[in-house]
């Protein structure tokens, strides 16, 4: 990551805030049910949170 941020690839980062925000949400699609309730798999919910890490949820223009 800190390549991509002195590439210009990402923009610069709280990475301690990306870290506990990735390792939180894994621990919860592992320990939780809402993925089996919503009817979603591991993988699904795995990619659209990488997903929304990486890109964000605004749309850009």
């Amino acid at each position: 990551m800190d390549m991509g941020v002195k590439q210009g690839v990402l923009r610069d980062f709280n990475r301690v805030v990306f870290q506990i925000a990735h390792e939180a949400a894994l621990e919860r699609f592992l320990m939780g049910d809402e993925l089996q309730r919503n009817k979603i798999s591991y993988e699904d919910a795995l990619k659209e949170l990488v997903n929304i890490l990486t890109d964000g949820i605004i749309v850009r223009d």
